[in-house]
């Protein structure tokens, strides 16, 4: 699992307007994330949501329900957009293989690579 500044909620705070008549009450949910999910930047996993092996949920989601395998899922609240085999599909195409290259090699790679862009100011 990968997740960068992303929130895992597994309570639900809204029943503080309720504990004037229900002192006591409380809304706790477990969240169970699969192998091999990624959060972009910025999401929110609220209670009780459980999301499938293979996701790719995008940045700023709030998963409010849950998410079965091998999807992408975007959105307030988050839905799912396309297969994960989609989105391979797009990524490989538009992508660049630089990956495994040293920082001074891609950074060579990248600027060689849109110069015009610069050039442009773009």
């Amino acid at each position: 699992m990968s997740a960068t500044k992303t929130r895992f909620e597994t309570h639900d705070g809204g029943v503080w307007v309720l504990r004037g008549d229900n002192p006591d009450l409380d809304i706790i949910k477990p969240i169970k994330v699969g192998s091999n999910v990624y959060f972009g930047y910025g999401c929110v996993v609220l209670p009780g949501v459980t999301i499938g092996d293979n996701v790719v949920v995008g940045a700023g989601a709030v998963v409010s329900r849950d998410i079965p395998s091998n999807c992408v899922a975007v959105g307030v609240p988050a839905r799912v957009i396309r297969s994960i085999e989609e989105y391979s599909e797009r990524s490989v195409a538009s992508g660049i293989s630089t990956k495994r290259l040293a920082p001074l090699d891609k950074r060579k790679y990248l600027e060689a690579r849109y110069k015009d862009m610069n050039e442009q100011g773009n």
